[in-house]
């Protein structure tokens, strides 16, 4: 995330928006995982503001952060020990090949009255008018609002809040 001007904006952008919209002013002590972390740039912002930060990055990255822990997978033999107060991902959701199977996973990893934050695109404008390039896309999930929330209820998460960035 760290690695070009582009990215860190985007990712000042998304820590912009999760504090303005998960309502926890002091994270102090709080438990984070971020699912497709990269560097850990997120993480490192988190941790500066003394929360207790975890991360999980597939990809094979030498600028990974080495005073953050970074796991290689998210399903496979991984039994994390505690359960975190948030979980956030920041476009992954819709590059899995099983979206609800990874929200369950999250779903087990969070404490009573934890949260999770996704960040997707909305595609909801070219689903409409049956944009023919979504076909060439990386994506293999497309969500509006309504999907989102959708699949978010399909897992058991209550109290499923859904906004724009702009």
């Amino acid at each position: 995330m760290d690695e070009s001007p582009h990215r860190k904006k985007q990712g000042d952008r998304f820590l912009n928006i999760f504090k303005k919209n998960c309502n926890e002013k002091n994270l102090n002590n709080k438990s984070f995982l971020e699912i497709g972390c990269g560097t850990g740039y997120i993480l490192k912002k988190l941790k500066k503001e003394k929360a207790h930060v975890t991360g999980v990055e597939p990809g094979k990255n030498k600028k990974r952060n080495s005073n953050i822990k970074i796991l290689n997978s998210f399903f496979e033999r991984i039994k994390f020990q505690n359960k975190f107060d948030f979980v956030i991902n920041n476009a992954v959701l819709e590059h899995q090949i099983n979206p609800k199977r990874f929200l369950k996973k999250i779903k087990s990893i969070l404490k009573h009255k934890g949260i999770v934050f996704v960040c997707v695109p909305d595609y909801e404008k070219q689903l409409m008018c049956g944009d023919p390039t979504l076909i060439h896309h990386e994506h293999l999930s497309f969500f509006t609002k309504e999907t989102l929330k959708n699949i978010l209820k399909l897992c058991k998460f209550s109290n499923v809040k859904t906004f724009n960035d702009n």
